[in-house]
Formats: structure tokens, sequence, C-alpha cells
């Protein structure tokens, strides 16, 4: 990693990695539809192709979560006023969102309806024809939670008597990416920064910790070799991130990170940090856990006196606790 490259990258002070952040960088973004999207009209996507339309498209819906990203793709297989667009919902906690194909649902009817706009003000009237056709909308779903993706994989079955109704439900489904779904070695064997990035996602245990410093040293220091300072930022970003979750010391996550930086050998970025307090910090996490299910419990408990309906217990939470409709309403569905 040369001198220049390795004096800009800062170490420390990040609590954590929005993934956003990584797939705003179109060769992470790019590697990552190349090797995980499996669609082989995506099999030589390059940065340059992809423009991010994020932005636009949560203002045009009035709505901004920090995890979504949507990409504009340009191909040489599409039209010139006909590109393929990519939603991506991140999700990186442990638990599921079940209202994920209807977040996906709403993001490409907005997309649609705004082709077509932009698509009648060069040409009036082109939609009603018989010929006009809607972009392409590519849905999917990156997953780094360890537990099983329980989240329905099709519109419909979010929709109540959804077999009565069946002919008249848009449907569809998303591709789902989850990290814990491949070993390191799979990933490692696509040789990018994307893929190292998504080995280090995977680490949640002492275990996971193990198998990471067993997989190839020479390939991952390869990697980092041929990244760009930004995506050594990155890479350097999630692991600081991961070591304090890890209750790593300052002193340690820094020093390990200095030899990395510096293009040391993977055995050596390792050696004088302290075993890793990771089962203290899930058993934290799951009593947690645990005392907020009890609390949302006694909560519905007392609902259940005061309302009838599930209508009436989504207001209530609406009004007396805060909650948005989508939450009051997940809430709802999972308790009452």
């Amino acid at each position: 990693m040369g001198e220049e490259k390795k004096l800009n990258i800062r170490i420390g002070q990040v609590k954590d990695v929005n993934n956003r952040q990584v797939f705003s960088n179109h060769v992470l973004c790019a590697q990552f539809l190349r090797d995980y999207a499996d669609l082989d009209i995506l099999k030589n996507v390059q940065p340059e192709d992809i423009e991010d339309v994020t932005d636009k498209y949560q203002a045009y819906l009035g709505i901004e979560f920090e995890t979504d990203t949507v990409k504009k793709i340009h191909l040489p297989e599409m039209q010139k006023d006909m590109p393929l667009y990519m939603v991506s919902l991140i999700e990186h906690k442990s638990d599921v969102d079940y209202n994920v194909c209807m977040q996906l649902l709403r993001y490409t009817v907005c997309i649609w309806d705004d082709y077509a706009k932009t698509m009648e003000k060069a040409h009036p009237g082109i939609s009603k024809t018989k010929g006009f056709r809607y972009p392409p909308v590519f849905p999917i779903v990156y997953y780094e939670g360890a537990g099983k993706w329980t989240a329905a994989m099709h519109v419909k079955e979010r929709v109540f008597m959804n077999e009565i109704f069946a002919s008249y439900i848009p449907d569809f489904t998303y591709r789902l990416v989850n990290v814990h779904q491949y070993t390191n070695e799979e990933l490692l064997i696509h040789e990018d920064e994307m893929s190292l990035l998504m080995m280090i996602n995977r680490i949640q245990t002492p275990q996971d910790f193990s198998d990471f410093l067993r997989s190839n040293q020479e390939e991952i220091r390869e990697i980092m070799e041929r990244a760009s300072e930004n995506i050594v930022q990155i890479i350097v970003n999630s692991l600081w991130a991961l070591f304090m979750k890890m209750q790593v010391s300052v002193s340690e996550a820094t020093d390990c990170l200095r030899k990395m930086i510096g293009g040391e050998s993977m055995g050596n970025w390792f050696e004088n940090m302290e075993p890793m307090n990771i089962q203290e910090e899930r058993a934290k996490t799951k009593k947690a856990e645990e005392e907020l299910e009890e609390s949302v419990k006694a909560m519905f408990k007392l609902l259940k006196k005061l309302c009838t309906t599930k209508e009436q217990a989504v207001q209530e939470l609406i009004e007396s606790y805060d909650k948005t409709e989508e939450e009051a309403q997940k809430l709802v569905e999972q308790y009452w």
C-alpha cells in the first residue's frame, strides 16, 4: 500500500459503518452486483455505469431510510432512455423487517411514475401508447443478521385473503443476499473488496473471528493492497466499529489497523490483541431484548383491556406511545 495512501487513512472515531456509505461507493456497488445479483446482464457492470438517485426518490416518497439506496444503471444492452433501476434495502439488524416487500413496491411504483412523467414531458401522450414500456426495477435485500430471514418474499403474502384475490394482487419477489449463507471461502473466491467487507460483516461470535483469521491471508492482504484509499477507509472503519463492539481496547485496535494499513502480513495484525468479549456483549444484548419483549407484552396486555379492535390498538399506539403508523401496525400484527 503506497505511502500517500497510508497517510490519508484515519483510524478511530467511528461508531458504526452505515451500509449506505458502502453502497454509495460505486466500485463496491459494481462488485456486489457482479458477484451476488445472479443476473447475467449485470455480470460486467462497471462503476461508471452506476448513478445514485436515492435522494430523488426518497424526496418523491417523502421518506428517508438511511439504509435504502436507489441506483440507475446504464447498460449497453438497454436502450439509451431505458435504464435499469436497482432498489437495495440493507438490513444489518438482528431482527427482520416484515414490511420489506411493501417498501420495495413503493419504490418501484415511484420509479415507474416518475419515468412516465419524464417521458410525457419529452413526448406528450407516449405513456398511453401500446408500445410504451416501463424500465425494469431490480429489488434486492442485503441482510447481515445472524437469524433466519423470515419476511415474506412475495407482496401477496402481506395481503389478507390473498388466495381469493390472487389474480388482482400486484406481485413480485426480490433478490435476498444473506451474508451468512456464504462461507468465507465462497466470499473470498471473488477476490474483491466488497467480499472482504462481507467477510467482516459476518463476524458476530469468537468462532466467526477465528474463521476469519483462518481465511487465505495472502489473498486478503492483496485485496487491501489493490484497494483505493476510499475503500481502505471503509474497511478500516468497519473493522474499528467491529473491534469497539467486541470491547477491544482503543490501543490494541489502533495497533492492529496500523499494521494492516502498513502492509504487514495478516498474521501480525491481531497478534497483540486480548481475547474479545463478544459472548458477554451478546448476553447483554439478549437480556436487553428479553426485557424489551416483556415490556411490549405488558403494554399489549393493557391495550387489550382498553381496545376492542386492532384498529383501535393501532390508534392508541400512535397517540399514547408516540409510534408511527407503520410501527404501530407492525406491533399489533406481532403481539395482538
